[in-house]
C-alpha cells in the first residue's frame, strides 16, 4: 500500500478532533449567552410586573384618599355603610400585603386589621395615647420587613388627621415574583441597597435567611445603586451546598426604596443537557472517524479491485466493439485522432483498423463536420444524424451514426457508431418511387370510375327516355311488359352509378360538405317516406321512428348529404331484415346557444354481422359476407359512401353486430342552429340515391302539363348536354342555362329550372346538379306516367 494513502486518514483525524473541540467550546460559549438572554428577558418582565403593581398601588391609595372620607371614622362610631364598603373593597384587594390601616387626629385614634373572626375589623375609636407621626403630604417608611405609607387627612381642604397604612414588604416582593410565571429552574430573589435579601425564592419557595447565602452580592449592589442592569457569574449557598450560579438583575424603584430583581440559575443543571451534547458530539466524531478509516480503506480496496475490473471490461468491451454488427470509432477529444476502431468500421472506409488507429477522424468520417463537430465545437451532449464517409476509393457510403461522450482508458473520448444505410436509402428511393406509382394508379381509378360513371349516366338516361317514350306509341301488353322491365333494371343499374360516382368522387377530394338551412322534420319525413314506400314490399317487419321533440327545427348543415347517409343505412337495417323491428332513432345529444349534437341510430333485428367481418366492412366493393351479394344484392359502396360523408361531418360510423341478433349503426354530427326564418321550401334529393323524386317538381310539372303535353323528345337531349357542365364545375353552364331557358320558354320546365339557377348564381355546381338529376327525374316519371295513363286507355 502507498504511504501517501494513509497521509489522508491522519490528516482527517487531526482535522476532526479540532473541530470537535472547537464545537464544544462555541456550545458551551453559545448556551452561557442563551441563558443569560433568558435570565434578562425574564428579570425584566419580573421587575416591570413589580414596578407595575408598586405603581397601580400608589394610584389606588391616591383614589381611595380622594374619594372615601376617611376623616369620618374618627367622627362616627356606628356603621356608615357608604363610607365602609368602599374601604372594604380596597381593604379586600390588597388584604394578603396589609399589616392594618391606622387613621388618627391629636386626640383620636382608630384601626382596621384582620382578626380572627373577620379579615376586615374596624375598632373602636380610641384615645390617642400613644406618640405617633403625623405627615403632611405622602411618606413611605421602611422599617424591617414593614413598609410604612403616611399621607395626611383632609377635609374641605384642611388637614384633619393621618391615616398610615402597612403593609409586609416582602410579601409584596414575594407575591409578585411568583406572579411572573417564571420557569422553576430559575431563583428569583430581591436585595436592597444595603445588601440585604428581601426574599429569596428556589421552586417558587421562600428559602429562608439561615439557609442561604449569596457571594459576590456586593458588586451586584453596586451596580443596582448605579441604576445598572446587567449579568454575573458568581456562587451560592442553599443548605450549605455551594454552587456556581448565572445571574441577571435589574434595578427599579418601588415605594420609594431602591432595590434590584435578580434572576439566577444553577450552571451546573442547565448546562447538564450540554454535557451530553458534548460527549455525544464527541462520540459522533470518534464514530465517523473509525467510520472514515473503515470506509476509506474499503474504497482503497474498491479502487484497486475497480482498477483490475476496468482492464477487464475494457478488455471486454474491446472484443464487444470487435464484433458488433455496426461500424464503431473511438475518438480521442483533444487531439481528435481516432484511438480504435473495430473492423467493419474499417471495411466501410475500404481499410483495415490498424491503418486507422493514430489518424485524424476529418475527412475520412467526418467530411461534413470538419471544425463543426456536434460535441465539441457546438456542445450538443448526444449527437445522432444521417452523415457520409469516404472510402479511400473516394465512393461516398451513406450511414446513419451516433456520437456520444466516453471515457477511455482515462480519457475523455467520443463513441462514434454507425451502420451503413447505402442499399436502405437506395431501396426507400425505389419504394417511394413505386408507392408515387401506385398513388397515381389509385387516383386514375378512381378518375376512371367518375368518368365512367358520367359516361354511363348519359346512355341511360336515354335509355329510360326512350323506354318511357316507347310506351307512349302503341304496343302490345307483352311489349309494355318488356319495356317496363327495361325501365326497372336501368333504373337499378343508375342507382349503382350514381353510387360508385359518389364514392368516386369523395375519393378524388370533389365532394365537399355545404352549409345551408334545412328543415330537420322534413329530411326526417322524407326518410320515412322513402323507407317505407320503396322497400318494405311484402316483409312482416315493423319500422319504428323515434325523434327527440327537444331537436331544433330549422338546422345549418348538408342536408342532402345527411338524408343520403341515413337512405343508406335504413335500407340496408330493411334489406337484411326479414322479420321484426327496424328503429330508427334521433336524439339531442347536446344543444350549446348556437349549437346542436344529434344523435343518430339505425337498429334492426336482422341476420347480422359476424366479428371478423368487422374490420372491412366500411371497405368499398366489399360485403360482410359474399353470399349476401348473391342474396341481397347491391355493389357493396352503401356503407363506405356513408362513413366518407359523416367524416365530411366531423363524425364517426359506429357499428355494433352480433350475429342471427341485428345490427345497430350510428354516429354524431353537429350542426349550427338557424336563428332566422327558413322559407318553406323542400330540400334538394339526389336522384343518385334511388330515392322518390321531389315533390315540389313533379306538382309544378304536373300542374303545367294541362296547359302544355312535353316534349320530351327535345327536353331530354338538352338537359342531358347541359349536365356535361356541371360535372366539370365549368363557368360556361351559366351561358348554356339561358340557352335552355330560352330554348324551352313555351314549357313549363322552365320555372323548375330556377333552382338549378339560384345555386349556379352561387357557384355551387354539385347544388345545381342535384337539382337538375331532379328535373330528370321528374320529366322521366311525368313521361312514364303520361305512356303509362296512354297504355291503360289503350287496354281498355
Amino acid at each position: 500500500m502507498k504511504k501517501e494513502y494513509l497521509i489522508i486518514p491522519l490528516v482527517f483525524v487531526l482535522i476532526s478532533a479540532v473541530v470537535a473541540g472547537y464545537n464544544v467550546y462555541v456550545i458551551v460559549d453559545v448556551q452561557k449567552k442563551h441563558i443569560f438572554e433568558l435570565l434578562s428577558h425574564q428579570v425584566d418582565i419580573s421587575s416591570r410586573n413589580l414596578q407595575g403593581f408598586a405603581d397601580e398601588f400608589e394610584e389606588d391609595v391616591q383614589y381611595a384618599l380622594a374619594t372615601i372620607p376617611f376623616h369620618k371614622l374618627l367622627t362616627r362610631e356606628r356603621t356608615d355603610y357608604d363610607l365602609i364598603n368602599p374601604v372594604r373593597r380596597f381593604y379586600s384587594k390588597y388584604q394578603n400585603i396589609l399589616s392594618s390601616i391606622q387613621v388618627f387626629n391629636a386626640s383620636d385614634f382608630r384601626e382596621l386589621y384582620n382578626s380572627e373572626d373577620n379579615y376586615f375589623f374596624i375598632s373602636e375609636i380610641r384615645k390617642n395615647d400613644s406618640p405617633r407621626v403625623a405627615v403632611d403630604g405622602t411618606v413611605y417608611d421602611l422599617e424591617k420587613d414593614t413598609l410604612h405609607f403616611f399621607s395626611d387627612i383632609r377635609k374641605d381642604g384642611k388637614k384633619v388627621g393621618t391615616i398610615e397604612i402597612r403593609m409586609d414588604f416582602p410579601r409584596i416582593i414575594y407575591n409578585e415574583l411568583i406572579k411572573s410565571n417564571i420557569s422553576r429552574e430559575f431563583w428569583p430573589w430581591c436585595v436592597d441597597m444595603d445588601a440585604k435579601i428581601i426574599t429569596f425564592l428556589v421552586d417558587q419557595r421562600a428559602v429562608v435567611e439561615s439557609k442561604r447565602q449569596v457571594d459576590g452580592i456586593k458588586s451586584i449592589v453596586d451596580d443596582i445603586a448605579a441604576n445598572y442592569l446587567g449579568e454575573q457569574i458568581h456562587t451560592i449557598s442553599l443548605g450549605g451546598e455551594k454552587m456556581r450560579v448565572l445571574s441577571a438583575y435589574y434595578p427599579i424603584s418601588i415605594f420609594g426604596e431602591q432595590v434590584g430583581v435578580v434572576l439566577s440559575v444553577c450552571e451546573d443543571e442547565w448546562l447538564a443537557g450540554v454535557k451530553m451534547k458534548m460527549a455525544a458530539i464527541i462520540g459522533s466524531f470518534l464514530l465517523i472517524i473509525v467510520l472514515v478509516i473503515v470506509v476509506f480503506l474499503f474504497i482503497l480496496w474498491q479502487r484497486i479491485a475497480a482498477e483490475l475490473k476496468l482492464k477487464k471490461s475494457e478488455a471486454k468491451i474491446t472484443k464487444i466493439f470487435q464484433n458488433i454488427q455496426a461500424g464503431v470509432l473511438i475518438i480521442d477529444r483533444k487531439r481528435r485522432t481516432i484511438e480504435f476502431a473495430n473492423e467493419l468500421a474499417a471495411g466501410m472506409a475500404g481499410t483495415v483498423a490498424s491503418d486507422l488507429i493514430g489518424k485524424s477522424c476529418h475527412p475520412q468520417f467526418c467530411p461534413n463536420e470538419t471544425g463543426a463537430c456536434p460535441i465539441m465545437d457546438n456542445g450538443e451532449e448526444i449527437h445522432r444524424s444521417e452523415s457520409v464517409i469516404l472510402t479511400v476509393y473516394g465512393e461516398q457510403r451513406n450511414i446513419l451514426k451516433t456520437v456520444i461522450p466516453l471515457e477511455y482508458e482515462g480519457r475523455e473520448s467520443l463513441l462514434e457508431t454507425f451502420v451503413d444505410i447505402t442499399d436502405l436509402k437506395k431501396q426507400t428511393a425505389l419504394a417511394h418511387d413505386l408507392a408515387e406509382k401506385a398513388a397515381a394508379a389509385n387516383r386514375a381509378k378512381s378518375q376512371f370510375l367518375a368518368n365512367m360513371s358520367h359516361e354511363f349516366r348519359t346512355p341511360m338516361n336515354h335509355i329510360i327516355g326512350m323506354s318511357y317514350l316507347a310506351l307512349d306509341t302503341q304496343l302490345t301488353s307483352e311489349q309494355q311488359s318488356y319495356l317496363r322491365t327495361i325501365i326497372e333494371a336501368s333504373e337499378a343499374l343508375m342507382v349503382i352509378l350514381n353510387s360508385v360516382l359518389d364514392y368516386a368522387r369523395i375519393d378524388t377530394g370533389k365532394m365537399q360538405v355545404k352549409k345551408a338551412a334545412f328543415q330537420f322534420s322534413e329530411i326526417m319525413s322524407q326518410v320515412k317516406d322513402h323507407i317505407l314506400s320503396e322497400f318494405l314490399g311484402q316483409k312482416k317487419l315493423k319500422v319504428l321512428f323515434y325523434f327527440d321533440s327537444k331537436i331544433p327545427e330549422s338546422l345549418l348543415g348538408d342536408g342532402p348529404k345527411l338524408k343520403q347517409v341515413l337512405f343508406h343505412l335504413a335500407e340496408n337495417a330493411v334489406k337484411f331484415t326479414e322479420s321484426g323491428d327496424v328503429v330508427i332513432k334521433v336524439l339531442l345529444e347536446k344543444q350549446t346557444h348556437r349549437k346542436v349534437r344529434l344523435y343518430f341510430s339505425v337498429k334492426d333485428t336482422g341476420i347480422g354481422i359476424c366479428a371478423d367481418q368487422l374490420d372491412f366492412l366500411f371497405d368499398a366493393f366489399t360485403q360482410a359476407d359474399t353470399s349476401t351479394t348473391r342474396k341481397y344484392g347491391g355493389t357493396g359502396l352503401g356503407l363506405a359512401i356513408s362513413q366518407r360523408l359523416i367524416e365530411l361531418m366531423a363524425g364517426t360510423l359506429a357499428v355494433q353486430s352480433t350475429p342471427g341478433t341485428g345490427s345497430e349503426f350510428s354516429f354524431s354530427v353537429e350542426f349550427e342552429v338557424e336563428r332566422v326564418a327558413v322559407k318553406n321550401e323542400a330540400p334538394a334529393v339526389l336522384a343518385e340515391d334511388g330515392c322518390k323524386m321531389d315533390q315540389r317538381a313533379c306538382n309544378i310539372i304536373g300542374e303545367k302539363a294541362g296547359g302544355f303535353p312535353i316534349d320530351v323528345d327535345t327536353v331530354l337531349p338538352l338537359l342531358t348536354a347541359f349536365e356535361a357542365y356541371l360535372k366539370e364545375s365549368d363557368l360556361e353552364a351559366i351561358g348554356k342555362l339561358d340557352e335552355i331557358k330560352a330554348a324551352l320558354k313555351s314549357t313549363s320546365v322552365v320555372e323548375v329550372l330556377d333552382e338549378v339557377e339560384k345555386q349556379l348564381q352561387r357557384y355551387d355546381f354539385e347544388g345545381a346538379l342535384s337539382a337538375h338529376y331532379e328535373i330528370l327525374s321528374a320529366i322521366e316519371r311525368y313521361s312514364h306516367g303520361r305512356s303509362r295513363q296512354k297504355t291503360d286507355n289503350f287496354d281498355r
